[in-house]
């Protein structure tokens, strides 16, 4: 038997115990009243009660793997929002991550950038005047050149 199912025979042995009574109560008025009518207003005054007990062996007999049922169903979606609940934070930890490296590689292309206009400014003034202007027409020297912030 597992957790899941509960308690089986406890609950049968309560419903079997209230039918035992139940009957014991109906032969017994069968046998004490020599008279059908009595026995039978006995049984009338039972009838609520026995249409309660009856009512109530059904609901619980037949609805509790039904319960069962969904409870489980509730324990597993209850454990997947969890597991997604994981990955979407683990998602944002890497969003977050890449937004970090993205940052540090922005700052070390402004870095090399500037180191690169600094390097052709102070070349370009020692080199002999028709090489400099070989240079300056050079698309990647020009690119260089022409970088915010660089001075010519």
């Amino acid at each position: 038997m597992s957790n899941t199912e509960g308690p089986a025979w406890p609950s049968a042995a309560v419903a079997i115990a209230l039918l035992a009574l139940i009957g014991t109560v109906g032969v017994t008025s069968i046998i004490v009243f020599s008279n059908v009518d009595d026995a039978l207003r006995i049984w009338s005054a039972l009838a609520g009660l026995l249409g309660v007990v009856t009512g109530a062996f059904v609901s619980y007999f037949f609805t509790r793997g039904t319960m069962q049922q969904v409870q489980q169903i509730a324990a597993n979606a209850n454990q997947q929002a969890s597991i997604a609940q994981q990955q979407a934070s683990t998602a944002q930890q890497q969003v977050s991550t890449a937004q970090l490296e993205t940052s540090a590689a922005k700052e070390r292309t402004a870095s090399v950038e500037a180191t690169a206009k600094r390097a052709v400014q102070a070349i370009l003034p020692r080199l002999p005047a028709e090489a400099t202007a070989e240079l300056r027409v050079h698309p990647d020297v020009q690119s260089v050149l022409n970088m915010p912030g660089a001075t010519q």
